[in-house]
This record gives structure tokens, C-alpha cells and sequence, in this order.
């Protein structure tokens, strides 16, 4: 059975709408806010610490746009956007000169 697992992170009430993953912008920093994607899937992410409540930065991605490489804390991780595109992040807000 493949059912979907949605994890949400505990984010109170915030001004900044959530956004899948794929659609970061590169460097940009966001906080990870949810997963809506199979268990068996939802675990592999967390094993390479994709999980709520982190903080995740586009970085980059492949000549063709996918996929793209993100950063949490010293890791890099390539994600295909389909798999990028089950997780909602929280964009930080752009800090204003």
C-alpha cells in the first residue's frame, strides 16, 4: 500500500505563503513546512534530513532545470521535481536594504 503521509511542522500564523520546493528560487532560503508524499518516500527524505522545521537553500540545479540541488545545513541533495514539487516550504522574507 502506498498511502500519502503529510507532515506537517508546527508554524504558528506567518505573512509568507508556502510554495513547493521546486519553485525556490536559487538562493534562497525557506524553512522545509511540510511533506505530501508516500511513507516509504517521507522516510528516505528524512534520512537525508529533509524533514519540518528545517532550513533548506536552492543552490542550483542541472542545465536542463532538473534536477535541482538544495542545501541543509552541509549537505547537498540533488531532487528531481517531481518529488521536489511534494514539499511546501516557507520562504524567508528577503531582507530590505
Amino acid at each position: 500500500m502506498n498511502s500519502k503521509q503529510s507532515i506537517p511542522a508546527n508554524s504558528g500564523s506567518h505573512d509568507v505563503a508556502l510554495l513547493p520546493l521546486h519553485k525556490l528560487a536559487r538562493d534562497r532560503s525557506a524553512t522545509l513546512i511540510s511533506i505530501d508524499l508516500g511513507a516509504e518516500e517521507t522516510d528516505h527524505l528524512g534520512l537525508m534530513g529533509f524533514f519540518p522545521g528545517v532550513g533548506v537553500t536552492a543552490i542550483g540545479k542541472a542545465p536542463g532545470g532538473d534536477p535541482r540541488i538544495y542545501r541543509i545545513d552541509q549537505s547537498e541533495i540533488a531532487l528531481r521535481n517531481e518529488t521536489a514539487r511534494h514539499i511546501h516550504v516557507r520562504p524567508e522574507e528577503a531582507v530590505k536594504p
